[in-house]
C-alpha cells in the first residue's frame, strides 16, 4: 500500500461510565506514503470533567517546530447522549516559527519540490456555534513546481491574517518565469464548509503553464474569483504576452507517397492525426467553477505550433463556462488572425528514409472560434512558396489548412492558367517541372533533397535547440537565370520587447549581387494598429563576378499601416 511508519500509543480510562476520566498518548514515528515522508507527530490527550485537552506537535529531530495547544468542551460519557459538543468556550492554538516547507510537502506528486519557510500563530475560539479565527500565517522565500501546468513559481511571499471568520490577503506575490502574480482579498468562513471567497489576481507577464503537448501561457491582466464555495465565478481580462498553441500534424508520421499517381495522401482528410489537447489539468480546478466573459487578447508573441507549422497570432476572444446539470460547458467566441509563420509540407517516397521538405510562408489566415464547447477552433490559413521552374516564370503555390485546430486539413492550389492539378503542383514542388517533362530526373531529385534538407533545418534549430528566435527559414535557391543561380536566402524573426518584431535576411552564396542582407520592422502602436516596414534587395542572384557583372545592386522599400477590427 505504500504507508510506512511505526505507532506507538497508550490510553487509560477509569470512573463511572457517565462521567470518566481518560488519558492517552500517541506518536507516530517514521511515517509515509509511497514519497512522502511525515514529521514526527506526538500528541497528549486528557480528559476529565467534561472537557478534553490535547498537547502535541510536529517534531524534526529534537526539534519540535510545530505545537498545537487546544481546550474543547466534550460529553464523552460512555453510553448514547443527545449531544457530544458542549456549551462553553472553545481554544486551539498552533504556532510555528520559522517552519522549513519541506518537511510539509504534500503527499501528492499535484505539488512536488516545495521550499521556503512559514511561521504561523493561528488561534480558535469563541463556541461551537460561533466560532472565531485570529492570528496570522506568513510565507517566505517559498517555492513550488506543479508538474501537470510543467510551471515552477518561486519567490513566494505571502500573509495571511484570521480575524473572526475571515481570512484576508495582507500580502501575496508570486513569480512565474520572469513575471508576478498579485494576490488580494479576503476568505469568509461563517460556514466552515462554504466559505465565501473574494479573490482578485493581477498578474504582470506571469508565466503560469507550459504543457509541451498543449501550450504555453504568460500573460498580463487582471482576474476576480468571487462567491461561495463551491459555486465560484472567474472574471475579468487577460492579455497573452508570449505562448503558443499545439495542433495536429496535418500528415501521418509516413511521409506522403510519390508512388501514388494522384497523390491523393496530400488531400485525403482520413490522414489527419487527432490528437487530444488537453492534458488531465482540469483536476487542478474546482469542477464547479463558472467562467463569466472573460476576455483573452493575444499579444505580440502567441504561435500556433506543430511538427510542421510555426504561425503568428494575433486577436481576442471570449471565454464562458457554465455548470449545466453538473457537467461544466465552455463556450468560446471570437477570432485570431495569422501574422505571419511558416509551414513544411513533407514529401518522399512511401518507405524511403529520405523525405523532402517543402517551406511555405503564412501570407495570412484566421483561426475563429463559433462558440462550440470544446477548444476546437475552425481555421483557414493561406501559406505560399514560390516555386521556379527549371523552365518559365516562377509559380506560386499555396497550401490551405483548413478544418479544425484537432482536425486540420490541407489543400494545394497554385496560381496558373488553366489550373494545375494536384499531381501536377507535387511534380512542381519536387521537380521543378510538369510530370510530362521528366519529373523523374535523377538530378533534379538530387537537387531538390538538397534543398529540402536545407530548408527544414529552420524550424529544428528553434523548437529542438531552443535558440532565441521566434522562427528561422532557409529557402533553398534553385533558378538558374542569365546572371547566375537564385540564391538560398536565411530568415530569422525576433520579438524585440513588448511591441517590436524584426526579421533579418540575407543571401547564402560565395558571390553576391547585393552584400547587404535585408531587413523588416513590426511595431504595434496598440491591439488594433501596427505600421510594418522592409528594406530588402530587388536581386537575389549567386554567380561569378563576370556573370553578375551587369548587375545592379539595388534595394526596394515597403511601408505598410495596417488596422484590425476586434470582436468588442
Amino acid at each position: 500500500s505504500g504507508i510506512r511508519g511505526a505507532i506507538n500509543g497508550a490510553a487509560r480510562i477509569a470512573g463511572p461510565v457517565e462521567t470518566p476520566s481518560m488519558e492517552a498518548r500517541i506518536a507516530l514515528r517514521d511515517g509515509g506514503f509511497t514519497d512522502y515522508r511525515l514529521p514526527l507527530v506526538q500528541i497528549l490527550a486528557r480528559y476529565t470533567d467534561q472537557r478534553l485537552t490535547l498537547k502535541g506537535g510536529l517534531w524534526q529531530g529534537e526539534t519540535q517546530f510545530v505545537t498545537i495547544n487546544g481546550s474543547l468542551p466534550f460529553d464523552l460519557a460512555l453510553r448514547p447522549v443527545a449531544h457530544r459538543q458542549l456549551p462553553g468556550p472553545i481554544s486551539i492554538v498552533a504556532k510555528a516559527d520559522s517552519l522549513d516547507l519541506e518537511v510539509l510537502a504534500p503527499p501528492t506528486d499535484l505539488v512536488t519540490n516545495l521550499t521556503g519557510r512559514m511561521g504561523l500563530d493561528v488561534r480558535i475560539g469563541g463556541t461551537w456555534r460561533d466560532s472565531r479565527l485570529s492570528g496570522f500565517v506568513d510565507l517566505v522565500g517559498g517555492a513550488m513546481t506543479i508538474p501537470a501546468l510543467g510551471a515552477r513559481y518561486t519567490r513566494i511571499d505571502a500573509r495571511l491574517e484570521l480575524a473572526d471568520s475571515t481570512v484576508r490577503v495582507v500580502r501575496g506575490r508570486l513569480h512565474g518565469g520572469n513575471g508576478v502574480l498579485d494576490l488580494s482579498g479576503r476568505a469568509v468562513f461563517a460556514e466552515l464548509a462554504h466559505p465565501r471567497f473574494d479573490v482578485t489576481m493581477q498578474m504582470s507577464r506571469f508565466a503560469a503553464f507550459d504543457i509541451r503537448e498543449f501550450g504555453s501561457l504568460t500573460g498580463t491582466g487582471t482576474l476576480h474569483l468571487g462567491g461561495r464555495f463551491p459555486v465560484d465565478t472567474l472574471t475579468g481580462s487577460l492579455t497573452v504576452d508570449a505562448g503558443y498553441l499545439q495542433f495536429a500534424d496535418l500528415v501521418e508520421t509516413r511521409i506522403v507517397s510519390l508512388n501514388d499517381p494522384e497523390f491523393r495522401a496530400l488531400v485525403d482528410s482520413n490522414l489527419a492525426r487527432a490528437s487530444g489537447l488537453a492534458p488531465g489539468v482540469q483536476t487542478i480546478f474546482m469542477d464547479s467553477l463558472r467562467v463569466d466573459s472573460v476576455f483573452v487578447g493575444m499579444g505580440n508573441d502567441v504561435w500556433l505550433r506543430s511538427g510542421e507549422a510555426n504561425i503568428q497570432l494575433a486577436g481576442d476572444f471570449v471565454v464562458d463556462r457554465k455548470i449545466e446539470g453538473g457537467v461544466p460547458r465552455y463556450r468560446l467566441d471570437g477570432t485570431m488572425r495569422a501574422v505571419r509563420g511558416t509551414y513544411r509540407l513533407a514529401l518522399g517516397y512511401e518507405n524511403s528514409p529520405i523525405a523532402l521538405n517543402k517551406e511555405f510562408r503564412v501570407t495570412r489566415g484566421t483561426v475563429r472560434f463559433f462558440g462550440t464547447p470544446d477548444f476546437n477552433p475552425e481555421m483557414d490559413i493561406v501559406a505560399e512558396n514560390t516555386v521556379r521552374p527549371v523552365r518559365g516564370t516562377p509559380l506560386t503555390v499555396r497550401a490551405l489548412i483548413g478544418g479544425t485546430l484537432r482536425y486540420p486539413r490541407l489543400a494545394l492550389e497554385s496560381d496558373a492558367q488553366p489550373p494545375l492539378s494536384q499531381t501536377e503542383i507535387v511534380s512542381f514542388l519536387v521537380f521543378g517541372r510538369p510530370p510530362s517533362a521528366g519529373a523523374g530526373s535523377e538530378t533534379s531529385l538530387l537537387v531538390s533533397l538538397l534543398g529540402s534538407a536545407i530548408g527544414g533545418v529552420g524550424q529544428a534549430l528553434v523548437s529542438e535547440l531552443g535558440l532565441p528566435l521566434s522562427y528561422l527559414t532557409i529557402v533553398p535557391g534553385s533558378v538558374t537565370t542569365s546572371a547566375g543561380v537564385a540564391s538560398t536566402r536565411i530568415e530569422a524573426g525576433v520579438q524585440v520587447g513588448n511591441r517590436t518584431f524584426l526579421t533579418l535576411n540575407a543571401g547564402l552564396c560565395e558571390v553576391l549581387a547585393n552584400q547587404l542582407p535585408g531587413a523588416g520592422l513590426e511595431y504595434r502602436f496598440s491591439a488594433r494598429w501596427t505600421l510594418a516596414a522592409a528594406f530588402e534587395p530587388v536581386v537575389q542572384v549567386c554567380g561569378t563576378a563576370a556573370s553578375l557583372a551587369g548587375v545592379t545592386a539595388r534595394y526596394q522599400f515597403g511601408l505598410d499601416l495596417n488596422w484590425q477590427m476586434g470582436i468588442r
